[in-house]
């Protein structure tokens, strides 16, 4: 529903990063890292232990949204 919206912000933020260093990681390899990432915050919300979820759910987003720009 806001992933139109953001889109171009989200690209503005991390379009820097993409064309730097992560820019020769391939996207795959960011996608394995936000799906473990994910995992590591379902455990930690799974546990109790929120302010670490948040932390693993906010890398999450973070990995998920580079991997499309570096794609592109």
């Amino acid at each position: 529903m806001l992933d139109h919206p953001l889109r171009h912000w989200k690209e503005r933020v991390l379009a820097p990063l993409a064309r730097g260093p992560l820019g020769r990681v391939h996207p795959n390899f960011l996608s394995s890292v936000s799906a473990a990432l994910g995992l590591t915050c379902a455990l930690f919300a799974a546990l109790g232990c929120m302010r670490l979820a948040l932390f693993f759910w906010l890398a999450n987003r973070c990995f998920d949204g580079l991997d499309g720009t570096v794609a592109r």
